[in-house]
């Protein structure tokens, strides 16, 4: 019974680490005035903020959601459609999709969100989120705030990163614009020399504006951001000059607790009872856990119940590899927008990008003739992630600790 248990937490445990579900946040539907059709792109990528702070999702680009629209003409009516945003889901490859829209009612806007799932055409039940914002300047804390819920309702994560907000966050940026210029606060940030833009900043809301250009430069971006202590944070400016965080990840001080119910199981028990408390590593794959044991002995039977197994995990910082294979190969491997890796025309080709930064997610682009794949890849410390690569295919073969 102890084996069988501990089998079951070792799968709770990998299944929380390993899984990964492939989601897209479409345009939302504008049911105000047309002066709020802004907020048709602006309220998703809000959302996707949000959603790219979690390792159990794999986040689908906004501009290959954008060429899929335009490709297939589809209206505005048809992103809030089940049945609509489940064939579009399936287009992009993913599993399940995020729909909404928002109202103009007097001076105060409604935001609806829910997730659809692409299989099936149905809105998942529990994940649905509805806020309104008395004004339009506090839209943008008001969809933070539905995002945190729908993102918790979805996924279910109960897990909470607890962090110093008083401390500075570390902020890495990289452009997709040789040009671009990023200034906070009126002060511009300086590159690091390997092609990004870092800087410590303080948590809070700091004015942020990206220009391009030179002669003279042009403003292509300026809003204010909320910003969270203790973290790092990892952002882009697009190609069309756009700011957007894509992971936000506690800084090692940070630690997370997940506790999961197990249901007790008794066999024939007589005799003398005894509580134990025991911890249990894995040699390190997994974090520690803790069962609490009541073992009751005589002649011929025993007893093993737990009330819960509790995981702690203290985030530690580490590197990770990814490893790449193709059978088509032919193709060029972007992180955060810099060519790292090219395969070239062979069967059974293979390419490695080493010493990434974990834990993290980061921006992957995988081109050929085409873009085979426009999406992000979160690691964790000492990882080596196994990834098999062809022009209609994109799949994590496995992830094991270095």
């Amino acid at each position: 019974m102890f084996k069988k248990l501990l089998s079951l937490a070792f799968l709770l445990c990998a299944s929380s680490i390993f899984a990964q579900t492939k989601i897209a946040i479409l345009p939302f539907q504008n049911n105000g005035s047309d002066k709020l059709n802004n907020l048709q792109e602006g309220i998703p990528s809000m959302i996707t903020s949000t959603f790219a702070t979690s390792e159990k999702l794999v986040i689908v680009e906004r501009s290959q959601i954008s060429k899929i629209l335009k490709e297939l003409h589809f209206s505005q009516t048809e992103f809030v459609d089940p049945n609509s945003a489940a064939e579009i889901g399936k287009m992009l490859g993913a599993s399940k999709v995020v729909i909404g829209s928002y109202t103009e009612l007097g001076n105060s806007i409604r935001v609806d969100a829910k997730v659809v799932t692409v299989e099936t055409a149905s809105v998942e039940p529990r994940a649905i989120a509805k806020a309104t914002a008395k004004s339009i300047d506090e839209l943008d804390s008001v969809v933070d705030n539905l995002s945190v819920e729908l993102l918790k309702n979805f996924t279910g994560e109960e897990t909470k990163f607890t962090s110093n907000s008083n401390e500075p966050s570390d902020l890495e940026v990289s452009s997709e614009i040789m040009t671009a210029a990023l200034f906070i606060d009126g002060e511009i940030i300086q590159s690091d020399g390997n092609g990004k833009l870092t800087t410590e900043i303080a948590a809070g809301k700091h004015k942020i504006k990206v220009t391009k250009g030179i002669f003279p430069p042009k403003t292509v971006f300026e809003n204010f951001i909320d910003f969270p202590g203790g973290s790092v944070i990892r952002a882009e400016i697009d190609k069309k000059g756009e700011f957007k965080i894509f992971s936000v990840t506690p800084k090692p001080s940070a630690q997370k607790t997940t506790t999961t119910k197990i249901e007790p199981q008794t066999e024939n028990s007589n005799s003398t009872t005894e509580t134990v408390t025991q911890k249990i590593g894995f040699g390190g794959l997994l974090p520690e856990i803790e069962i609490n044991q009541s073992v009751t002995t005589s002649d011929n039977s025993f007893s093993t119940s737990a009330s819960s197994v509790k995981t702690r995990e203290v985030v530690e910082q580490g590197f990770a590899d990814l490893v790449f294979f193709s059978e088509e190969g032919g193709c060029d491997i972007y992180i955060d927008g810099k060519k790292k890796k090219s395969m070239g025309l062979a069967f059974d080709n293979k390419a490695e990008i080493k010493g990434l930064k974990a834990p993290g997610t980061y921006k992957l682009k995988i081109e050929g003739w085409e873009v085979w794949y426009d999406g992000t890849i979160s690691v964790n410390p000492d990882e080596v992630v196994k990834i098999q690569i062809e022009h209609d295919k994109f799949e994590i073969l496995s992830r094991n600790k270095n």
